[in-house]
């Protein structure tokens, strides 16, 4: 049962990861198309790339550094141990994978944490990087759809 639970942290930690990552992708894309326009966007570019950064310490594969029962049985076997010790044994095992586990998911969780708090940073500088940018660039010219088309927008055709 405490495996069952270990496991589902473990897989929690990794969606959550996921989550940002993606996200961070999208900051980075909507920064990457206004850089042109307004070059302080790359503040928040930067803040996307160290949340993908601390999100993926929270992603990578997990790895464990405990024999395999398998191993174990075959070895305790050939030594000649009674079921009772074999497993006394196999339990020990399990219990200090566990252990393992959930120290992994705590520092994969710190990780995460610092992602999610530099995803919430660079999703705050591209607001307020347009925003500002906006403002004191005068917003869009009427020329602008020459210079860089498909900043403005166009008007909808009308049914006649």
């Amino acid at each position: 049962m405490q495996g069952a639970r270990s496991i589902e942290r473990t897989r929690t930690v990794e969606t959550k990861a996921s989550f940002i990552v993606t996200a961070a992708a999208l900051v980075a894309g909507a920064s990457i198309s206004l850089l042109e326009v307004n070059p302080t966007v790359v503040i928040p570019l930067v803040l996307a790339a160290l949340t993908v950064y601390h999100a993926a310490q929270a992603a990578k594969p997990l790895t464990l550094e405990v024999p395999s029962a398998r191993k174990l049985v075959d070895e305790y076997l050939d030594g000649g141990l009674s079921a009772e010790e074999l497993e006394d044994t196999l339990l020990e095992v399990r219990t200090v994978e566990i252990e393992e586990r959930d120290e992994v998911t705590r520092e994969r969780s710190r990780a995460m944490t610092v992602g999610f708090r530099f995803l919430t940073a660079s999703v705050t500088a591209l607001a307020l990087t347009a925003t500002l940018g906006g403002l004191l660039l005068g917003g869009l010219d009427s020329n602008d759809e020459e210079q860089h088309p498909g900043l403005t927008t166009t008007e909808t055709p009308q049914a006649p």
